[in-house]
């Protein structure tokens, strides 16, 4: 679906399916919810098989992640920056074709960017520096303010659950 509407965002798309779904026939419909059904009795049979401690082990893992950027994004904590490549793709990519698919973007622009020359690449490093720098100062602002509001102990206890997690 989302090669055939590429401009779409995913509530527009999900809209589109929904909209799709209503028109198709019950028979059709009841052979698809049967086919769901027998997939997910394969995959129940798999999971069965798994052991507990390591799915216990993987969602404590992600909600210890979740945790934390949960809390990181709650305080504006400043976001790296976009590596030069990044940079580039970034800029370069509204010129591209709109007949290209996204990986055939991606993959030309990677071209693009191994043949590109020094200089070329001199600007987005450039550019990229110059973020870095930024992203510091903001960075330093950020501890700071963390430190004169008690947060950084909260940061600190979150970081300490997701080691906890990870080592289990």
């Amino acid at each position: 679906f989302k090669k055939s509407y590429p401009t779409l965002t995913s509530p527009e798309l999900m809209s589109k399916i929904s909209k799709e779904w209503a028109i198709v026939p019950d028979k059709s419909k009841s052979k698809m919810k049967e086919l769901y059904r027998k997939e997910k009795e394969v995959y129940m049979a798999e999971m069965t098989e798994v052991p507990q401690e390591q799915l216990k082990a993987s969602k404590s893992v992600k909600s210890a992640k979740r945790g934390l950027k949960n809390l990181l994004t709650a305080h504006d904590k400043p976001k790296r920056p976009m590596s030069s490549y990044l940079l580039y793709s970034e800029e370069r990519r509204p010129s591209l074709s709109t007949t290209l698919s996204p990986s055939e973007k991606v993959k030309l622009m990677a071209e693009e960017w191994r043949q590109a020359s020094k200089q070329t690449k001199a600007v987005y490093e450039n550019k990229y520096r110059k973020l870095v720098a930024k992203y510091k100062e903001d960075l330093d602002r950020w501890s700071m303010k963390m430190d004169e509001e008690g947060v950084n102990k909260e940061i600190s206890m979150a970081k300490k659950r997701l080691v906890k997690a990870t080592k289990v």
